[in-house]
């Protein structure tokens, strides 16, 4: 049998490291829209 290397293994660091960079910036991203969407809600609540 061959063992097959893990692809994390065969990768440079710093491809993981722009992995972990852009889920933070999804993160970010995800709570900015949130937070629109929570505004856009009391907007709405506010107008009689």
């Amino acid at each position: 049998e061959v063992d097959q290397p893990e692809p994390a293994d065969t990768q440079p660091e710093d491809i993981s490291e722009s992995k972990v960079e852009d889920c933070k910036m999804e993160s970010t991203e995800t709570e900015e829209r949130s937070t629109e969407l929570k505004t856009e809600i009391k907007e709405e609540e506010d107008q009689p």
